[in-house]
């Protein structure tokens, strides 16, 4: 009987191992595939960042070359065929030149200039020292940038001593540059020169790499073709501490991407030289070439095992990657684990136990194994149920990483997550919670979103100080904290008031507590460490919603930015035509003048002379005013519509008036194409709301047109515009008869970063803008409706029920009075 019972008892610890097993393997890789997908959306944002900030370069770069008359500097330059140090530094010119550019490298943040000749000779500088001396920037880049490319270089150790990050001249540190073509404009714009800015890749690549930290031991950083590390790394510290770099030595350009083969952080010594250890797995794969990602785990160049995605990009010949160490970006699951893994061998020992009973008399085994049959009844029932609640955290992490990566805002974070963990109803939680940001600055909470919470409390919680509850206790401390009832820690108490226990759990990003998330518990709940470790991966969680959101809107704004800076290019190109023209009518209206009057005073004039003098005056005064009063139009128009494109202010306007006004500042763009934009409009029809919104949305319409409807305007076409108001909304109905979209583009217009002309420099974000301006900003609902080779139709609803009421957040402003020039 002894074995029988045995055997029964190990066949059970069998299935329940394999069965907890198959359900470890299961949730293991739900972690795996959730943290994949964060990855790669990190290192995606991550990229789309380095390229914004390219093209922003880029195009300032050529706005300075074209708004400057640095070429005519230049050719004088050449023409004087002025050499040697000395003989350039003194040349009248040179001073002329650097007061030309000083304001550009003021604007961009550029640390230095050079003009470059066609022979690679530095004609300008900041410095004389750089005067006179073949340029030591690559060749092969500078024939590139003669041949009509703009491009950038990789970042090298600089030539002279540049501040440090403590703001000290020091030799060898990192520098790159942006380089130009210079063209001669009177000469069939033939390239003169080469313009080139410094630029401090310390600071342009610590920005883009900060927005992919995601948690505590995560980081994302950008590396060159030899491996070496391009911005700063936040674990210098402890590089310094280990001895991999010298105390007081950057990680830029001085870090190779190399595997030492164990932790260093745990005291390992590699016995290779550094030169001589392997590429990471993750250095290997991208300096191929190749993109990927690994959740398993490998070692990163500390030798501590991490998870990563990364990308080479092949335009910038520059690495990005994003890593968190396996134990940060496993916590939860680990925990899951040690309660799945003790719960099993709490059921092999009391097998054991029984095995051990059975050895007994039988009289003594029987009645043994009646108490012990009672008790594995018992106990097998707190197993079945600690496994059960241990699949729902699972399923609820599971659960909350998906509905947090749908989230496009904190506050819809926060109500997902009190959504969700307070309705399992285990643990003695509640179906009770609130979640709360801080305000470090006067030490306050600010209650964001509430679930079931206490009418009395909502006023009392909606702004509450640190000292003034347990929740800003967490808050103050950074940590979670456990009360059995808010009577001990509570100074916001009411007649009636439940005493029931609560978790305060801070979540942080970069080590800042953010805010709070409350868990309201039944009366008379114990602290339950499985629950707290639950609670700390769900405010991992959170933490990582946030930052990716910031993240996502950082790239949105600068796309909004890139926008308005291409229009004010445009307008100021526009303007120099007509101001151009009228300077000429006016000067040779002024020589007419001098002549006429020379001839009074000479000779006398006939009644022919003074006909012809009036005559010309006239004309000239005509040409004169009509090229003045278009270029104050244009002035007129791009100032109504930049201030409204920079401000988020209500106000009210004339719907046709700005609609007019914005297609006035795209003219630039049109002028050379087929394309013929019609507006059909009420001219009576005045809404108070957010004109920049509009502006944006119009300007975005017409230039997705332009690029994807009509092939950059090589086509002709025909874009309309149709307005109508019906009882409380309006409608706006925008179509053209360009290429139209095919049944995928039209389910992904509007996602973010979707484009179909991403090696053309394509965003993707245009779109996204024009969805979230109307249904976010302005409250309202677009439809598309379009098929290959039959153009597109969006059709546009906006309620104009009072704005104040819709727009709350805003501050509504009185009607703009008419701007003259």
């Amino acid at each position: 009987m002894k074995s029988k019972i045995t055997i029964v008892v190990l066949a059970i610890i069998i299935v329940m191992t394999a069965a907890a097993n198959w359900a470890l393997e299961e949730i293991k890789n739900q972690f795996s595939s959730s943290l994949k997908n964060q990855l790669q959306t990190i290192l995606f944002s991550t990229n789309e960042a380095l390229k914004n900030w390219e093209g922003l370069n880029v195009e300032a770069l050529k706005h300075y070359i074209h708004i400057i008359e640095i070429d005519r500097l230049i050719l004088k330059f050449a023409q004087s065929k002025v050499i040697g140090q000395e003989a350039l530094a003194q040349h009248p010119l040179q001073q002329h030149i650097r007061d030309t550019l000083t304001p550009a490298m003021r604007e961009g943040n550029y640390q230095g200039f050079f003009i470059i000749s066609q022979d690679h000779i530095n004609l300008a500088s900041t410095r004389n020292s750089n005067l006179g001396q073949k340029s030591f920037i690559s060749e092969r880049l500078l024939t590139r940038a003669l041949n009509g490319e703009t491009l950038f270089t990789l970042p090298i150790k600089s030539d002279v001593p540049l501040p440090d990050a403590k703001g000290l001249l020091q030799d060898g540190q990192p520098t790159m540059f942006i380089l130009g073509p210079l063209r001669d404009h009177r000469q069939n714009a033939a390239i003169i020169a080469i313009l080139a800015f410094r630029i401090a890749p310390a600071e342009a690549y610590a920005y883009i790499a900060n927005l992919g930290r995601v948690v505590k031991g995560g980081e994302t950083y950008l590396f060159d073709p030899q491996g070496k590390i391009l911005n700063e790394t936040p674990f210098i510290a402890e590089l310094h501490q280990t001895g991999l770099l010298p105390k007081g030595v950057s990680s830029i350009l001085n870090l190779e991407i190399r595997d030492p083969g164990g932790n260093l952080m745990e005291g390992y010594k590699s016995p290779l030289f550094r030169h001589q250890q392997s590429y990471t797995k993750m250095a290997q794969s991208a300096l191929s070439g190749q993109s990927g990602f690994d959740t398993v785990g490998y070692n990163n160049y500390r030798g501590i095992p991490v998870v990563g995605a990364w990308q080479w990009n092949k335009k910038a010949g520059i690495g990005l990657v994003t890593e968190i160490s396996v134990t940060e970006a496993y916590r939860a699951y680990y925990t899951i684990q040690k309660l799945v893994i003790g719960a099993l061998i709490a059921l092999a020992l009391f097998a054991a136990t029984m095995v051990f009973l059975f050895t007994k008399t039988r009289e003594y085994e029987l009645k043994k194994a009646q108490n012990l049959a009672r008790l594995m009844k018992e106990e097998a029932g707190k197993a079945n149920k600690t496994l059960q609640n241990e699949l729902k955290l699972s399923e609820l992490i599971a659960s909350l990483l998906q509905a947090t990566a749908n989230n496009t805002s904190e506050k819809e974070v926060l109500g997902a997550t009190l959504e969700l963990i307070p309705s399992l109803g285990f643990f003695g939680a509640q179906n009770i919670g609130a979640a709360f940001l801080t305000n470090p600055d006067n030490h306050e909470l600010t209650l964001v979103v509430e679930h079931n919470l206490p009418k009395q409390l909502l006023k009392s919680c909606a702004k509450a100080k640190f000292n003034a509850s347990l929740c800003g206790k967490a808050a103050e401390a950074g940590e979670m904290l456990f009360t059995t009832s808010p009577d001990e820690h509570h100074d916001m108490q009411f007649d009636d008031m439940v005493s029931y226990g609560k978790y305060s759990v801070p979540f942080l990003i970069d080590d800042k507590v953010e805010g709070i998330i409350v868990i309201c518990m039944e009366q008379g709940t114990e602290f339950h460490s499985d629950f707290a470790g639950f609670l700390y991966a769900v405010s991992d969680i959170i933490s990582g919603a946030i930052k990716r959101i910031r993240a996502e809107k950082t790239t949105l704004k600068n796309e909004q930015f890139a926008s308005l800076g291409a229009m004010v290019a445009g307008v100021a190109h526009e303007i120099n035509s007509p101001v151009g023209t009228a300077v000429t009518n006016i000067s040779e209206l002024i020589e007419k003048t001098n002549n006429f009057q020379r001839k009074l005073k000479d000779a006398g004039i006939s009644k022919s002379d003074l006909e012809n003098f009036i005559q010309d005056s006239i004309d000239f005064s005509s040409m004169a005013q009509e090229n003045l009063f278009r270029a104050a139009e244009l002035v007129r128009s791009f100032k109504l519509v930049a201030v409204d494109q920079s401000n988020e202010e209500l106000r009210s306007f004339n719907f046709l008036e700005h609609i007019n006004a914005t297609i006035t500042t795209l003219y630039h763009e049109f002028k050379r194409t087929k394309i013929t934009i019609q507006v059909d409009c009420p001219p009576e029809l005045e809404i108070t709301s957010l004109p920049g919104a509009f502006s944006q949305i119009i300007t975005n319409l017409t230039h997705n047109s332009k690029i994807h409807g009509f092939d950059d305007g090589k086509n002709p076409g025909e874009i309309k515009i149709k307005v109508e108001k019906r009882a409380q909304q309006f409608t706006l109905n925008y179509t053209d008869n360009g290429k139209g979209m095919n049944k995928e583009q039209q389910t992904k217009v509007f996602d973010p970063f979707y484009t179909t002309r991403r090696s053309q420099g394509g965003s993707g974000l245009g779109m996204n803008i024009v969805h979230n301006l109307i249904t976010q900003t302005l409250n309202g609902s677009i439809e598309l409706d379009s098929a290959e080779g039959q153009g597109v139709k969006f059709r546009i609803t906006i309620p104009l029920e009072p704005m104040e009421q819709a727009f709350g957040a805003y501050t509504t402003m009185p009607a703009k009075e008419e701007i003259t020039p």
